[in-house]
């Protein structure tokens, strides 16, 4: 049951990095608005799972905003630490390989050490057993207790900021992700320096 019950927090916790949005289902941020568009759309077209999982996720989204008010002040205190927090999309190695690649560089160059969470039970959580010399988190409870302050605007490096691939609803580019100049600022700065 606990499993069960993780697998979908954990779920959630990814459908809050990026969304797809009906009915085109383009890729883009996680956003009331584009919640509610989804609602709306399974709604007018009776689509009832469809409608359920989007009303969780909205609801998920509501308490993971009202989490962060109470977490404030822990917030705080990373804000003035030298941690930052990686928004990790822990679904496919791929997506898991590049947020640790890009996520971690990013934080380094503003002089950051990165917090990681990936959760025991996900495929990819041997990434602990890999790099050593990263701060990941594999803790289920610890896991959820922190998802407020992953997703905190002041202390992690939010996948929106580095990911070009999401749309407006006109279907344009909502920004340019910076991969290419923290690629080249990371190796110019540590040539020697193999992270």
């Amino acid at each position: 049951m606990f499993k069960f019950f993780n697998k979908i927090i954990f779920s959630l916790d990814i459908q809050l990095i990026f969304t797809s949005v009906k009915p085109l289902m383009y890729p883009s941020r996680s956003s009331y608005k584009n919640v509610i568009i989804n609602i709306f759309y399974s709604l007018f077209f009776f689509t009832f799972k469809s409608f359920m999982n989007d009303l969780i996720l909205f609801i998920f989204l509501i308490l993971i905003d009202f989490l962060k008010i109470i977490y404030f002040p822990i917030t705080l205190l990373f804000y003035f630490s030298k941690y930052r927090f990686i928004e990790l999309n822990h679904s496919q190695i791929g997506t898991v390989n590049q947020n640790l690649n890009i996520m971690v560089k990013k934080n380094l160059l503003n002089g950051y050490k990165s917090i990681i969470l990936i959760p025991k039970y996900s495929n990819f959580n041997f990434v602990k057993e890999i790099f050593k010399n990263l701060i990941i988190i594999d803790n289920n409870l610890l896991n959820i207790l922190l998802l407020p302050i992953k997703h905190s605007q002041l202390v992690s490096c939010k996948s929106a900021s580095l990911d070009s691939t999401y749309l407006n609803a006109n279907l344009q580019l909502v920004n340019t992700a910076p991969v290419a100049r923290i690629y080249f600022e990371y190796e110019k700065k540590n040539k020697k320096h193999t992270l």
